[in-house]
């Protein structure tokens, strides 16, 4: 504990000798102990990361000359004042409050073991449009040549197909939408240019495959849950750009900050690859290959790779 609560004291008086005991250990606000490393030796092994802290709190003017024994409360007024925490030994950026912790996630298209269903539409990314089947096909020979779409939309009510262009489909975690193509059942097709306040996609996981090499799925998921557990995000609104980036992103921010300052600080794990064996996203820019090529590379034994958890990494030598 940074600052643990004093339970009992006992004071010596050396004029008179006189002691005295205090009993703090029911006090609804009790004292605390600060600058702990002035109480333990050069020798102590934490001794380093205690000068640590009180450097930080000093700088931050949450101790200041002459105080002593802070109460919890005065303490924790200030923490809440400034926006910070502890986390052990080291101050960081408080973390928003979450309003569930229990958040229920949407789940894959079960129709279909991919993509996400809303609406009466399923979106799939492309590299998962086979599931569509032969509509699709029939659909894809009304696109004009060359044109290029990340994500699929099929409306199940009308038989519409939309291929819509997503450039940082793999890079953003909220990705936006771009020029889009929408073919009717008839094979009559209407092109759209991008929008100035364009929607964006959430939950970009379910687009795809849990193996998908595009991105970190399971980063994708932890973004969802971390903004599906924020209070006051008005959801009729979440799908624009404008809304999202300026009422939700910066409440966002305060948590990814609060967590790479851990990160950095802390030993928690081992670095996603070593370095020699890099993960895919890194992969692709080094050799300028898209998903599916750096996946038929693979497939064709022109790549070394190997697979770790659900992911792979590949050797670049």
């Amino acid at each position: 504990d940074p600052h643990p609560i004093t339970t009992e004291t006992t004071k010596v008086w050396l004029r008179t000798l006189r002691v005295g005991y205090y009993d703090t250990s029911s006090r609804i606000n009790p004292p605390l102990l600060d600058r702990k490393d002035e109480m333990v030796d050069a020798q102590y092994e934490s001794k380093a990361a205690f000068e640590r802290l009180t450097k930080q709190e000093q700088k931050r003017g949450l101790l200041r000359d002459g105080e002593d024994f802070l109460s919890q409360a005065v303490w924790q007024g200030r923490l809440a004042t400034m926006g910070l925490q502890h986390h052990r030994h080291r101050l960081v950026k408080a973390v928003e409050k979450m309003t569930d912790p229990k958040v229920s996630l949407p789940k894959r298209c079960a129709k279909y073991g991919v993509g996400k269903s809303i609406g009466g539409a399923v979106y799939v990314h492309r590299q998962y449009e086979h599931v569509l089947g032969d509509a699709l096909t029939f659909a894809k020979k009304s696109l004009p040549s060359g044109f290029d779409y990340t994500v699929v939309k099929h409306n199940e009510i009308n038989g519409n197909f939309s291929f819509i262009h997503c450039p940082d489909f793999d890079t953003a975690d909220e990705p936006a939408t771009g020029n889009y193509a929408v073919v009717y059942p008839n094979g009559d097709v209407k092109l759209h240019p991008a929008l100035a306040d364009p929607y964006i996609y959430h939950h970009k996981w379910l687009f795809v495959a849990e193996n998908y090499e595009g991105f970190d799925v399971q980063a994708s998921v932890r973004r969802s849950i971390a903004w599906m557990s924020l209070s006051d995000v008005d959801k009729s609104l979440i799908g624009r750009a404008s809304y999202w980036n300026k009422f939700v992103v910066p409440r966002l921010a305060t948590i990814d900050t609060a967590s790479k300052e851990t990160d950095s600080t802390i030993n928690l794990g081992r670095p996603d690859c070593d370095s020699k064996w890099v993960r895919s996203d890194v992969a692709r820019k080094i050799l300028k290959l898209s998903t599916c090529e750096l996946a038929h590379l693979r497939d064709s034994g022109g790549i070394n790779f190997r697979k770790v958890g659900r992911s792979f990494e590949y050797l670049m030598e």
